[in-house]
């Protein structure tokens, strides 16, 4: 995926399918957004880095899914 710069952070929702990421690539992702409101995602490794990465976003986030 390729963004312009400073497009990341506004990102709210985000849908990922056939998408496949690890724990920390997906992690990384989810560190770099500051007003996810949405995420789906299916095929990748959510685990518990990307866990650690969706804290700062629970006042933001309404919806969460994901299928391993």
């Amino acid at each position: 995926m390729r963004f312009a710069s400073g497009t990341w952070p506004k990102l709210r929702k985000i849908y990922l399918r056939t998408f496949h990421a690890s724990d920390m690539q997906l992690a990384q992702m989810i560190g770099g957004m500051r007003q996810l409101e949405e995420l789906d995602i299916d095929q990748c490794e959510f685990g518990p880095l990307s866990t650690i990465a969706l804290r700062p976003l629970h006042s933001f986030l309404r919806e969460l899914d994901f299928f391993m």
